[in-house]
Protein backbone atom coordinates (compact mmCIF):
# COMPACT_ATOMS: atom_id res chain seq x y z
CA UNK A 1 0.00 0.00 0.00
CA UNK A 2 1.50 3.33 -1.08
CA UNK A 3 1.14 6.68 0.63
CA UNK A 4 -1.85 7.84 -1.44
CA UNK A 5 -3.70 4.58 -0.91
CA UNK A 6 -3.13 4.86 2.82
CA UNK A 7 -4.49 8.42 2.85
CA UNK A 8 -7.55 7.37 0.87
CA UNK A 9 -8.19 4.50 3.25
CA UNK A 10 -7.97 6.85 6.24
CA UNK A 11 -10.35 9.35 4.60
CA UNK A 12 -12.83 6.56 3.86
CA UNK A 13 -12.57 5.35 7.45
CA UNK A 14 -13.22 8.84 8.80
CA UNK A 15 -16.31 9.25 6.65
CA UNK A 16 -18.04 6.60 8.75
CA UNK A 17 -19.87 8.43 11.58
CA UNK A 18 -19.44 5.39 13.83
CA UNK A 19 -15.68 5.68 13.51
CA UNK A 20 -15.82 9.39 14.34
CA UNK A 21 -17.93 8.59 17.40
CA UNK A 22 -15.37 5.99 18.45
CA UNK A 23 -12.53 8.53 18.13
CA UNK A 24 -14.50 10.98 20.28
CA UNK A 25 -15.04 8.30 22.95
CA UNK A 26 -11.39 7.31 22.81
CA UNK A 27 -10.24 10.93 23.20
CA UNK A 28 -12.58 11.37 26.14
CA UNK A 29 -11.30 8.12 27.70
CA UNK A 30 -7.69 9.28 27.33
CA UNK A 31 -8.41 12.64 28.98
CA UNK A 32 -10.32 10.94 31.81
CA UNK A 33 -7.46 8.50 32.47
CA UNK A 34 -4.83 11.23 32.39
CA UNK A 35 -6.91 13.16 34.92
CA UNK A 36 -7.04 10.22 37.32
CA UNK A 37 -3.39 9.47 36.63
CA UNK A 38 -2.48 13.01 37.76
CA UNK A 39 -4.41 12.39 40.98
CA UNK A 40 -2.96 8.98 41.78
CA UNK A 41 0.60 9.05 40.48
CA UNK A 42 2.05 9.49 43.98
CA UNK A 43 -0.56 7.63 46.03
CA UNK A 44 0.78 5.06 48.53
CA UNK A 45 1.03 1.44 47.47
CA UNK A 46 -1.36 -1.20 48.77
CA UNK A 47 -0.42 -4.77 49.73
CA UNK A 48 -0.56 -6.37 46.26
CA UNK A 49 1.10 -3.38 44.60
CA UNK A 50 3.93 -3.47 47.12
CA UNK A 51 4.52 -7.18 46.56
CA UNK A 52 4.98 -6.75 42.83
CA UNK A 53 7.11 -3.65 43.18
CA UNK A 54 9.36 -4.90 46.00
CA UNK A 55 10.16 -7.95 43.87
CA UNK A 56 10.80 -5.75 40.83
CA UNK A 57 13.13 -3.59 42.90
CA UNK A 58 14.81 -6.73 44.28
CA UNK A 59 15.47 -8.06 40.75
CA UNK A 60 16.81 -4.72 39.49
CA UNK A 61 18.63 -3.35 42.54
CA UNK A 62 19.17 -6.27 44.91
CA UNK A 63 17.03 -4.82 47.72
CA UNK A 64 15.28 -7.26 50.10
CA UNK A 65 12.27 -9.23 48.86
CA UNK A 66 10.65 -10.14 52.18
CA UNK A 67 6.90 -10.09 51.61
CA UNK A 68 7.06 -11.55 48.10
CA UNK A 69 4.78 -14.58 47.83
CA UNK A 70 6.01 -17.34 45.55
CA UNK A 71 2.47 -18.20 44.45
CA UNK A 72 2.29 -14.99 42.41
CA UNK A 73 3.10 -15.04 38.66
CA UNK A 74 6.58 -13.70 38.08
CA UNK A 75 6.40 -11.93 34.69
CA UNK A 76 5.01 -8.60 35.92
CA UNK A 77 7.78 -7.93 38.48
CA UNK A 78 10.42 -9.04 35.96
CA UNK A 79 8.95 -6.65 33.38
CA UNK A 80 8.74 -3.83 35.94
CA UNK A 81 12.32 -4.42 37.07
CA UNK A 82 13.54 -3.11 33.70
CA UNK A 83 12.26 0.36 34.59
CA UNK A 84 13.78 0.28 38.08
CA UNK A 85 17.11 -0.79 36.60
CA UNK A 86 17.18 2.21 34.26
CA UNK A 87 16.12 4.63 36.98
CA UNK A 88 12.43 5.06 36.13
CA UNK A 89 10.08 5.15 39.09
CA UNK A 90 6.64 3.82 39.86
CA UNK A 91 5.03 6.70 37.98
CA UNK A 92 6.38 5.36 34.71
CA UNK A 93 5.06 1.86 35.43
CA UNK A 94 1.66 3.35 36.26
CA UNK A 95 1.71 5.21 32.96
CA UNK A 96 2.33 1.94 31.11
CA UNK A 97 -0.76 0.53 32.84
CA UNK A 98 -2.74 3.61 31.77
CA UNK A 99 -1.70 2.89 28.17
CA UNK A 100 -2.95 -0.68 28.60
CA UNK A 101 -6.25 0.65 29.93
CA UNK A 102 -6.57 2.81 26.81
CA UNK A 103 -5.70 -0.20 24.65
CA UNK A 104 -8.51 -2.10 26.40
CA UNK A 105 -10.95 0.62 25.32
CA UNK A 106 -9.92 0.05 21.70
CA UNK A 107 -10.20 -3.72 22.07
CA UNK A 108 -13.67 -3.53 23.60
CA UNK A 109 -14.76 -1.65 20.49
CA UNK A 110 -13.15 -3.93 17.90
CA UNK A 111 -14.29 -7.09 19.69
CA UNK A 112 -17.79 -5.66 20.10
CA UNK A 113 -18.25 -4.64 16.48
CA UNK A 114 -17.00 -8.05 15.34
CA UNK A 115 -19.50 -9.78 17.61
CA UNK A 116 -22.55 -7.58 17.03
CA UNK A 117 -22.67 -4.09 15.50
CA UNK A 118 -20.84 -0.80 15.61
CA UNK A 119 -23.72 0.76 17.57
CA UNK A 120 -23.61 -1.89 20.32
CA UNK A 121 -19.81 -1.70 20.35
CA UNK A 122 -19.82 2.10 20.71
CA UNK A 123 -22.22 1.93 23.65
CA UNK A 124 -20.13 -0.79 25.34
CA UNK A 125 -16.93 1.17 24.71
CA UNK A 126 -18.33 4.38 26.18
CA UNK A 127 -19.63 2.65 29.30
CA UNK A 128 -16.41 0.72 29.82
CA UNK A 129 -14.41 3.94 29.43
CA UNK A 130 -16.16 5.46 32.47
CA UNK A 131 -16.50 2.29 34.54
CA UNK A 132 -15.02 2.45 38.04
CA UNK A 133 -13.34 -0.98 38.00
CA UNK A 134 -11.17 0.00 35.06
CA UNK A 135 -10.59 3.57 36.21
CA UNK A 136 -9.83 2.66 39.81
CA UNK A 137 -7.76 -0.50 39.32
CA UNK A 138 -6.18 0.87 36.17
CA UNK A 139 -4.53 3.45 38.40
CA UNK A 140 -3.33 0.81 40.86
CA UNK A 141 -0.25 -1.25 40.08
CA UNK A 142 -1.41 -4.77 39.40
CA UNK A 143 -2.23 -7.35 36.79
CA UNK A 144 -5.96 -6.75 36.22
CA UNK A 145 -5.60 -4.43 33.22
CA UNK A 146 -2.80 -6.53 31.65
CA UNK A 147 -4.89 -9.68 32.04
CA UNK A 148 -7.88 -8.05 30.36
CA UNK A 149 -5.64 -6.72 27.58
CA UNK A 150 -4.34 -10.17 26.69
CA UNK A 151 -7.80 -11.70 27.08
CA UNK A 152 -9.45 -9.20 24.72
CA UNK A 153 -6.53 -9.54 22.31
CA UNK A 154 -7.09 -13.32 22.28
CA UNK A 155 -10.79 -12.76 21.53
CA UNK A 156 -9.93 -10.29 18.75
CA UNK A 157 -7.60 -12.73 16.99
CA UNK A 158 -10.09 -15.56 17.41
CA UNK A 159 -12.87 -13.46 15.87
CA UNK A 160 -10.67 -12.68 12.89
CA UNK A 161 -10.85 -16.40 12.23
CA UNK A 162 -14.44 -17.06 13.22
CA UNK A 163 -16.07 -14.02 11.59
CA UNK A 164 -13.69 -13.33 8.70
CA UNK A 165 -12.08 -16.69 7.95
CA UNK A 166 -8.52 -15.48 8.64
CA UNK A 167 -7.18 -18.69 10.14
CA UNK A 168 -3.58 -17.45 10.40
CA UNK A 169 -4.59 -15.30 13.38
CA UNK A 170 -5.22 -18.47 15.39
CA UNK A 171 -1.47 -19.10 15.58
CA UNK A 172 -1.25 -16.31 18.18
CA UNK A 173 -3.92 -17.70 20.53
CA UNK A 174 -1.84 -20.07 22.67
CA UNK A 175 1.34 -17.90 22.83
CA UNK A 176 -0.75 -14.92 23.97
CA UNK A 177 -2.44 -17.10 26.56
CA UNK A 178 0.99 -18.18 27.81
CA UNK A 179 2.12 -14.57 28.26
CA UNK A 180 -1.15 -13.76 30.01
CA UNK A 181 -0.73 -16.79 32.26
CA UNK A 182 2.69 -15.59 33.36
CA UNK A 183 1.12 -12.24 34.25
CA UNK A 184 -2.03 -13.56 35.91
CA UNK A 185 -3.16 -17.18 36.11
CA UNK A 186 -6.79 -16.39 35.36
CA UNK A 187 -5.81 -15.42 31.81
CA UNK A 188 -6.48 -19.10 31.10
CA UNK A 189 -10.21 -18.36 31.35
CA UNK A 190 -10.24 -16.55 28.01
CA UNK A 191 -8.74 -19.59 26.29
CA UNK A 192 -11.25 -21.81 28.11
CA UNK A 193 -14.12 -19.71 26.74
CA UNK A 194 -12.86 -20.11 23.18
CA UNK A 195 -12.25 -23.85 23.55
CA UNK A 196 -15.73 -24.46 25.00
CA UNK A 197 -17.24 -22.37 22.24
CA UNK A 198 -15.44 -24.36 19.53
CA UNK A 199 -16.33 -27.69 21.12
CA UNK A 200 -20.00 -26.71 21.15
CA UNK A 201 -20.24 -25.37 17.61
CA UNK A 202 -17.71 -27.64 15.86
CA UNK A 203 -17.46 -30.61 18.23
CA UNK A 204 -14.74 -33.05 17.08
CA UNK A 205 -13.96 -30.84 14.08
CA UNK A 206 -12.49 -28.36 16.55
CA UNK A 207 -9.49 -30.64 16.97
CA UNK A 208 -8.80 -30.45 13.23
CA UNK A 209 -8.24 -26.69 13.02
CA UNK A 210 -4.65 -26.71 11.76
CA UNK A 211 -3.55 -23.21 12.75
CA UNK A 212 -4.87 -23.70 16.27
CA UNK A 213 -2.87 -26.92 16.53
CA UNK A 214 0.20 -25.07 15.23
CA UNK A 215 -0.45 -22.44 17.90
CA UNK A 216 -0.43 -25.13 20.59
CA UNK A 217 2.82 -26.54 19.20
CA UNK A 218 4.47 -23.09 19.26
CA UNK A 219 3.28 -22.67 22.84
CA UNK A 220 4.86 -25.98 23.88
CA UNK A 221 8.18 -25.11 22.17
CA UNK A 222 8.31 -21.74 23.93
CA UNK A 223 6.91 -22.95 27.27
CA UNK A 224 9.48 -25.70 27.91
CA UNK A 225 12.51 -23.37 28.30
CA UNK A 226 10.39 -20.81 30.19
CA UNK A 227 9.22 -23.41 32.71
CA UNK A 228 12.80 -24.72 33.07
CA UNK A 229 14.10 -21.17 33.67
CA UNK A 230 11.34 -20.54 36.22
CA UNK A 231 12.05 -23.83 37.98
CA UNK A 232 15.79 -23.08 38.16
CA UNK A 233 14.89 -19.66 39.57
CA UNK A 234 12.91 -21.33 42.33
CA UNK A 235 9.43 -20.99 40.79
CA UNK A 236 7.28 -23.98 39.85
CA UNK A 237 4.61 -22.47 37.60
CA UNK A 238 2.29 -25.48 37.85
CA UNK A 239 2.59 -25.53 41.62
CA UNK A 240 2.08 -21.77 41.67
CA UNK A 241 -1.32 -22.16 40.05
CA UNK A 242 -2.33 -24.83 42.55
CA UNK A 243 -1.11 -22.71 45.47
CA UNK A 244 -2.87 -19.64 44.13
CA UNK A 245 -6.17 -21.52 44.08
CA UNK A 246 -5.72 -23.37 47.36
CA UNK A 247 -3.51 -21.09 49.37
CA UNK A 248 -5.64 -17.97 49.21
CA UNK A 249 -9.17 -19.02 48.39
CA UNK A 250 -9.54 -22.72 49.20
CA UNK A 251 -12.87 -24.02 47.91
CA UNK A 252 -15.26 -24.39 50.82
CA UNK A 253 -18.32 -25.94 49.19
CA UNK A 254 -21.75 -24.76 48.10
CA UNK A 255 -22.50 -23.13 51.45
CA UNK A 256 -19.88 -20.49 50.57
CA UNK A 257 -19.98 -20.62 46.77
CA UNK A 258 -23.67 -19.83 46.39
CA UNK A 259 -23.59 -16.63 48.50
CA UNK A 260 -20.41 -15.48 46.73
CA UNK A 261 -21.98 -16.14 43.34
CA UNK A 262 -24.96 -14.00 44.35
CA UNK A 263 -22.56 -11.26 45.47
CA UNK A 264 -21.12 -11.11 41.96
CA UNK A 265 -24.63 -11.00 40.54
CA UNK A 266 -25.41 -8.13 42.90
CA UNK A 267 -22.19 -6.43 41.78
CA UNK A 268 -23.58 -6.27 38.25
CA UNK A 269 -26.79 -4.69 39.54
CA UNK A 270 -25.18 -2.12 41.83
CA UNK A 271 -22.17 -1.25 39.68
CA UNK A 272 -24.41 -0.36 36.74
CA UNK A 273 -26.15 2.16 38.96
CA UNK A 274 -22.96 4.11 39.57
CA UNK A 275 -23.40 6.96 42.03
CA UNK A 276 -27.09 7.04 43.05
CA UNK A 277 -29.29 9.80 41.74
CA UNK A 278 -31.52 11.55 44.25
CA UNK A 279 -34.90 13.20 44.23
CA UNK A 280 -36.82 13.17 40.98
CA UNK A 281 -33.88 11.45 39.22
CA UNK A 282 -33.88 8.44 41.55
CA UNK A 283 -35.52 6.12 39.01
CA UNK A 284 -32.90 7.03 36.42
CA UNK A 285 -30.41 5.13 38.55
CA UNK A 286 -31.71 1.86 37.11
CA UNK A 287 -31.39 2.84 33.45
CA UNK A 288 -28.28 0.83 32.60
CA UNK A 289 -29.46 -2.25 34.45
CA UNK A 290 -32.79 -2.03 32.64
CA UNK A 291 -30.92 -1.93 29.33
CA UNK A 292 -28.90 -4.94 30.45
CA UNK A 293 -32.11 -6.91 31.06
CA UNK A 294 -33.49 -5.83 27.67
CA UNK A 295 -30.24 -6.93 26.06
CA UNK A 296 -30.46 -10.34 27.73
CA UNK A 297 -33.96 -10.77 26.32
CA UNK A 298 -32.48 -10.58 22.82
CA UNK A 299 -30.72 -13.88 23.51
CA UNK A 300 -33.98 -15.64 22.64
CA UNK A 301 -32.57 -15.68 19.10
CA UNK A 302 -29.84 -18.04 20.23
CA UNK A 303 -32.26 -20.50 21.81
CA UNK A 304 -34.58 -20.44 18.80
CA UNK A 305 -31.67 -21.17 16.48
CA UNK A 306 -29.71 -23.71 18.55
CA UNK A 307 -29.80 -26.27 15.75
CA UNK A 308 -28.20 -23.80 13.39
CA UNK A 309 -25.51 -22.87 15.96
CA UNK A 310 -24.73 -26.52 16.74
CA UNK A 311 -24.41 -27.14 13.03
CA UNK A 312 -21.65 -24.53 12.77
CA UNK A 313 -23.84 -21.61 11.74
CA UNK A 314 -22.27 -18.25 12.54
CA UNK A 315 -25.24 -15.89 12.43
CA UNK A 316 -26.25 -16.41 16.08
CA UNK A 317 -23.05 -17.91 17.47
CA UNK A 318 -21.99 -14.49 18.77
CA UNK A 319 -24.71 -14.74 21.41
CA UNK A 320 -23.33 -18.12 22.45
CA UNK A 321 -19.82 -16.72 22.89
CA UNK A 322 -21.09 -13.90 25.10
CA UNK A 323 -23.18 -16.34 27.13
CA UNK A 324 -20.20 -18.65 27.72
CA UNK A 325 -18.09 -15.58 28.61
CA UNK A 326 -20.54 -14.49 31.31
CA UNK A 327 -21.20 -17.99 32.69
CA UNK A 328 -17.48 -18.88 32.96
CA UNK A 329 -16.72 -15.62 34.78
CA UNK A 330 -19.61 -16.09 37.20
CA UNK A 331 -18.99 -19.78 37.91
CA UNK A 332 -15.23 -19.48 38.26
CA UNK A 333 -15.13 -16.47 40.56
CA UNK A 334 -18.31 -17.38 42.40
CA UNK A 335 -17.68 -21.11 42.86
CA UNK A 336 -14.00 -21.95 42.28
CA UNK A 337 -12.44 -18.78 43.66
CA UNK A 338 -15.20 -18.56 46.24
CA UNK A 339 -14.26 -15.18 47.67
CA UNK A 340 -15.72 -11.83 46.67
CA UNK A 341 -13.48 -9.14 45.20
CA UNK A 342 -14.98 -6.78 42.65
CA UNK A 343 -11.77 -6.42 40.61
CA UNK A 344 -11.77 -10.16 39.87
CA UNK A 345 -14.98 -9.71 37.90
CA UNK A 346 -13.52 -7.04 35.59
CA UNK A 347 -13.22 -9.63 32.82
CA UNK A 348 -17.03 -9.98 32.67
CA UNK A 349 -17.87 -6.32 32.14
CA UNK A 350 -16.90 -5.92 28.48
CA UNK A 351 -19.47 -8.66 27.80
CA UNK A 352 -21.98 -7.05 30.18
CA UNK A 353 -21.62 -3.68 28.44
CA UNK A 354 -22.05 -5.35 25.06
CA UNK A 355 -25.34 -6.81 26.32
CA UNK A 356 -26.34 -3.29 27.40
CA UNK A 357 -25.37 -2.14 23.90
CA UNK A 358 -27.77 -4.71 22.46
CA UNK A 359 -30.52 -3.48 24.78
CA UNK A 360 -29.93 0.14 23.82
CA UNK A 361 -29.86 -0.76 20.14
CA UNK A 362 -33.20 -2.56 20.51
CA UNK A 363 -34.76 0.53 22.09
CA UNK A 364 -33.21 2.69 19.37
CA UNK A 365 -34.72 0.54 16.61
CA UNK A 366 -38.18 0.60 18.21
CA UNK A 367 -38.24 4.40 18.60
CA UNK A 368 -36.67 4.86 15.15
CA UNK A 369 -39.85 3.52 13.55
CA UNK A 370 -41.59 6.69 14.76
CA UNK A 371 -38.71 9.16 14.59
CA UNK A 372 -35.04 8.67 13.83
CA UNK A 373 -34.07 11.89 15.60
CA UNK A 374 -36.10 11.04 18.68
CA UNK A 375 -34.41 7.62 18.89
CA UNK A 376 -30.99 9.29 18.78
CA UNK A 377 -31.99 11.83 21.44
CA UNK A 378 -33.38 9.16 23.77
CA UNK A 379 -30.33 6.84 23.52
CA UNK A 380 -27.82 9.69 23.85
CA UNK A 381 -29.70 11.04 26.89
CA UNK A 382 -29.80 7.62 28.54
CA UNK A 383 -26.09 7.07 27.93
CA UNK A 384 -25.15 10.54 29.16
CA UNK A 385 -27.15 10.07 32.35
CA UNK A 386 -25.76 6.57 32.89
CA UNK A 387 -22.26 7.72 32.00
CA UNK A 388 -22.46 10.68 34.37
CA UNK A 389 -23.54 8.33 37.15
CA UNK A 390 -20.63 5.98 36.47
CA UNK A 391 -18.08 8.81 36.22
CA UNK A 392 -19.32 10.34 39.47
CA UNK A 393 -18.96 6.98 41.20
CA UNK A 394 -15.48 6.48 39.75
CA UNK A 395 -14.37 9.95 40.80
CA UNK A 396 -15.73 9.47 44.30
CA UNK A 397 -14.09 6.09 44.94
CA UNK A 398 -10.71 7.12 43.49
CA UNK A 399 -10.56 10.26 45.64
CA UNK A 400 -11.86 8.45 48.72
CA UNK A 401 -8.99 5.95 48.55
CA UNK A 402 -6.23 8.42 47.65
CA UNK A 403 -4.63 8.60 51.11
CA UNK A 404 -5.07 5.02 52.30
CA UNK A 405 -1.81 3.52 53.60
CA UNK A 406 -0.15 6.95 53.42
CA UNK A 407 1.36 6.77 56.92
CA UNK A 408 2.98 3.43 56.00
CA UNK A 409 4.72 5.09 53.09
CA UNK A 410 5.97 7.89 55.36
CA UNK A 411 7.10 5.41 58.01
CA UNK A 412 8.91 3.25 55.46
CA UNK A 413 10.81 6.23 54.05
CA UNK A 414 11.70 7.33 57.59
CA UNK A 415 13.06 3.84 58.34
CA UNK A 416 15.15 3.98 55.16
CA UNK A 417 16.73 7.25 56.33
CA UNK A 418 17.25 6.07 59.91
CA UNK A 419 18.62 2.55 59.53
CA UNK A 420 21.34 0.57 57.81
CA UNK A 421 20.78 -1.89 54.92
CA UNK A 422 21.38 -4.85 57.24
CA UNK A 423 18.76 -3.83 59.81
CA UNK A 424 15.52 -5.81 60.25
CA UNK A 425 11.96 -4.65 60.87
CA UNK A 426 8.96 -6.41 62.39
CA UNK A 427 5.47 -5.38 61.33
CA UNK A 428 2.17 -6.70 59.99
CA UNK A 429 2.61 -4.53 56.88
CA UNK A 430 5.49 -6.52 55.42
CA UNK A 431 5.30 -5.79 51.65
CA UNK A 432 4.67 -2.06 52.00
CA UNK A 433 7.48 -1.50 54.49
CA UNK A 434 9.92 -3.72 52.58
CA UNK A 435 9.29 -1.68 49.45
CA UNK A 436 9.57 1.78 50.99
CA UNK A 437 12.29 1.12 53.58
CA UNK A 438 14.35 -1.30 51.44
CA UNK A 439 14.94 -3.24 54.65
CA UNK A 440 14.04 -6.85 55.40
CA UNK A 441 10.69 -6.92 57.16
CA UNK A 442 9.11 -9.86 58.99
CA UNK A 443 5.66 -10.64 60.35
CA UNK A 444 4.90 -10.85 64.04
CA UNK A 445 5.00 -14.41 65.32
CA UNK A 446 1.75 -16.08 66.29
CA UNK A 447 2.70 -16.14 70.01
CA UNK A 448 4.67 -13.80 72.23
CA UNK A 449 7.19 -16.49 73.18
CA UNK A 450 7.93 -17.27 69.52
CA UNK A 451 8.35 -13.54 68.99
CA UNK A 452 10.97 -13.30 71.78
CA UNK A 453 12.84 -16.26 70.32
CA UNK A 454 12.74 -14.61 66.91
CA UNK A 455 14.09 -11.25 68.05
CA UNK A 456 16.89 -12.94 69.97
CA UNK A 457 17.93 -14.57 66.70
CA UNK A 458 17.38 -11.73 64.21
CA UNK A 459 18.00 -8.71 66.44
CA UNK A 460 15.49 -6.45 64.62
CA UNK A 461 15.92 -2.72 65.08
CA UNK A 462 12.33 -1.51 64.79
CA UNK A 463 8.82 -2.76 65.50
CA UNK A 464 6.07 -0.99 63.59
CA UNK A 465 2.38 -1.05 64.48
CA UNK A 466 -0.14 0.23 61.99
CA UNK A 467 -3.89 0.57 61.77
CA UNK A 468 -3.70 -0.37 58.10
CA UNK A 469 -2.79 -4.01 58.75
CA UNK A 470 -3.98 -6.04 61.74
CA UNK A 471 -1.38 -7.63 64.03
CA UNK A 472 -1.88 -10.72 66.26
CA UNK A 473 -4.02 -9.99 69.31
CA UNK A 474 -1.16 -10.45 71.78
CA UNK A 475 0.79 -7.59 70.18
CA UNK A 476 -1.71 -4.96 71.31
CA UNK A 477 -1.20 -5.95 74.94
CA UNK A 478 2.54 -6.46 74.65
CA UNK A 479 3.52 -2.99 73.46
CA UNK A 480 1.73 -1.11 76.25
CA UNK A 481 4.06 -0.07 79.08
CA UNK A 482 6.80 -2.37 77.76
CA UNK A 483 10.30 -1.40 78.88
CA UNK A 484 11.89 -3.32 76.00
CA UNK A 485 10.70 -0.84 73.39
CA UNK A 486 11.00 2.89 72.90
CA UNK A 487 8.56 4.98 70.89
CA UNK A 488 10.61 6.90 68.34
CA UNK A 489 8.05 8.23 65.86
CA UNK A 490 4.39 8.22 64.89
CA UNK A 491 2.67 9.22 61.67
CA UNK A 492 -0.91 10.24 61.05
CA UNK A 493 -2.79 9.89 57.79
CA UNK A 494 -3.92 12.96 55.89
CA UNK A 495 -7.53 12.03 56.55
CA UNK A 496 -7.17 11.83 60.33
CA UNK A 497 -5.31 13.60 63.11
CA UNK A 498 -4.71 10.37 65.02
CA UNK A 499 -1.49 8.39 64.39
CA UNK A 500 -2.11 5.37 62.19
CA UNK A 501 1.47 4.06 62.08
CA UNK A 502 3.80 4.00 65.09
CA UNK A 503 7.50 3.11 65.14
CA UNK A 504 9.13 1.56 68.20
CA UNK A 505 12.82 0.86 68.67
CA UNK A 506 13.69 -2.45 70.29
CA UNK A 507 16.10 -2.30 73.21
CA UNK A 508 16.44 -6.07 73.65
Amino acid sequence: MNKEEAKEKIRAWLKDRHNLAFLAILLFAVILRLYFFSLTINQPLWWDESEYMLKAKNIALGTPDTGWTQLRPFLFPYFSSIFFYFGFGIGFIKFILILLSIANIILVYVVGKNLFSKKAALIATFLFSVFYLDLFWGNRIGTNSPELFFGLLIFFFFLQYWKHGKENYLILIFPLTAVGYLLRFTSLLYLLIIILFLLIVKRKEAFKIKKLNYSLLIFVIIAIPVFIFAFLSGTNLFLNLQNALQGTTLYRGFSTAIPVTFKYMNLVFFSLQGKPFTGIFYLLNFLLFALFIIGLLSFYKLFLMLDDVFSGGKKYSNYLLILIWLIIALLFYGSVIDIFDDRYFLMAFPAIFLVIGLGAESIFNIIKKSSKYLSIIVIVAVLLLGGYSLISHSDEIVKFKLNTYDSLKTAGLWIKDNSSPGDFIISSAVPQLTYYSERSTFHFNSTQQEFYNFIQEKKPKYVILTAWEKSPDWVYKWYQNNSDIELVNAFASKDTAQPTTIIYKLKI
